[in-house]
Parts: structure tokens; C-alpha cells; sequence
């Protein structure tokens, strides 16, 4: 059974967190093995499977659609379809937006941080 993973679910995984595209690729061989894993949505061929967050870490809890053979996939394949998160996603710890920092912000930090520790001294 090949199970196929679109570039542009590989994309969403990682938007919706550093562990989603992990367990989206356990389920993946989950499904090689057994496809009907998931349960029917009521079209032919297209079924929901979830993935509770606590089981992987930085992954919120998902379900994830698939279609399993005809009349959507050939016999023996599998393709998933969505991936959509059901619960509140990860915190990222991950603060860099890619900017440098600010010359002009880092100097008046220290400089109010300098102001400070002399107000400190003088009390002293």
C-alpha cells in the first residue's frame, strides 16, 4: 500500500507544528498497514482519522482526512487530504522572527537599565 502525503500537507504540517509532520508520517505507516484505520465520513472512499496531541510533543490534537481507494485513488493507494488541528496549538519557543536586532533599542535598554542601577547606588 503506498500512502501519499501532497507537498502542500507536508506544508501545512509544518505550520502546525515542529511535531505534526512526525505524526502525520506515524499515522501515514498506520495506514499503509491497516487504511481503514480511520473511520467512513460518508462519501465512498474518504475517511478521518485522529491524532491525540498528548501522544507527540509540539502537536495539538488532529484529524486528518484521507481517501482510500476507488473511486478516488487507485486500488492500493492511499492520499491524504486535509489536516486540520483540533485543539489549541503548540506555544513557540522560537521568538526570532528573522529580524537582527535593533542598534538604537539594545542602547536604550542599557542606558535604562544604566539610569537605574545609579538610582540603586544613590539610595544605598
Amino acid at each position: 500500500m503506498t500512502v501519499d502525503i501532497p507537498d502542500h500537507i507536508r506544508d501545512l504540517c509544518a505550520h502546525l507544528g515542529d511535531g505534526v509532520p512526525y505524526a502525520v508520517k506515524v499515522l501515514a505507516r498506520q495506514l499503509a498497514d491497516d487504511p481503514r484505520l480511520g473511520k467512513r465520513t460518508g462519501r465512498v472512499g474518504l475517511y478521518a482519522a485522529t491524532i491525540d496531541g498528548d501522544t507527540f510533543d509540539d502537536c495539538p490534537p488532529l484529524t486528518v482526512r484521507y481517501a482510500y481507494g476507488p473511486p478516488l485513488t487507485t486500488e492500493g493507494q492511499l492520499q491524504i487530504r486535509d489536516v486540520e488541528a483540533i485543539g489549541p496549538l503548540p506555544a513557540t519557543s522560537d521568538t526570532d522572527d528573522g529580524q537582527a536586532p535593533d542598534p538604537r533599542l539594545e542602547q536604550i535598554a542599557a542606558r535604562q537599565v544604566t539610569e537605574a542601577w545609579q538610582r540603586i547606588t544613590l539610595m544605598a
